[in-house]
């Protein structure tokens, strides 16, 4: 192959996403199965993730953790759709600046939010691979080592007693 086409299919190679690109008409009502409460029991306590429906441009939701009786995460999330057309999802963890993750992928009810800047994650993943599951990852690179975190979720109500919830942990 002569050396010209050899940088053409490496440019062409190196140029294709990692996920599968979106659908145009994706809009943010495509993520309403989102809305409701989502928990996670955990040793010591309880995870809350809520979403609201979505309105035509913007959905939030906020998430709370609590150990022993005591708040040890929050974070407030929103899924919009900018001017553009893009959809992001940013995120305000603990009372942070948002940080915003463009919508790269969104297959077979998985969607895949990029923010190669980020220092960690650089991508938050959301799929719901049983209507009353939720599965969120996030992943990427600290100081060139992998890392993944994964939530696991059910579908569940938001009133808990956080007493109630601890007791016997």
């Amino acid at each position: 192959m002569p050396y010209p086409m050899l940088v053409l299919v490496t440019i062409a190679l190196t140029s294709i996403p990692r996920f599968s690109p979106l659908a145009e008409s994706i809009d943010v009502a495509a993520f309403s199965p989102l809305s409701g409460c989502w928990v996670a029991e955990q040793d010591n306590g309880v995870s809350l993730e809520y979403w609201f429906r979505p309105t035509p441009d913007t959905m939030i939701g906020m998430s709370q953790t609590v150990r022993e009786g005591a708040n040890v995460w929050y974070e407030f999330m929103r899924i919009s759709k900018t001017e553009s057309g893009d959809i992001i999802y940013a995120a305000a963890p603990s009372g942070q600046s948002p940080t915003e993750f463009r919508l790269v992928s969104f297959v077979n009810g998985q969607a895949v939010f990029e923010n190669p800047e980020h220092d960690f994650p650089q991508f938050v993943i959301y799929e719901l691979p049983k209507a009353d599951v939720l599965k969120a990852r996030i992943e990427g690179t600290i100081d060139d080592e992998s890392r993944v975190v994964d939530f696991i979720k059910e579908r569940g109500t938001c009133q808990v007693d956080w007493a109630e919830s601890t007791a016997d942990k």
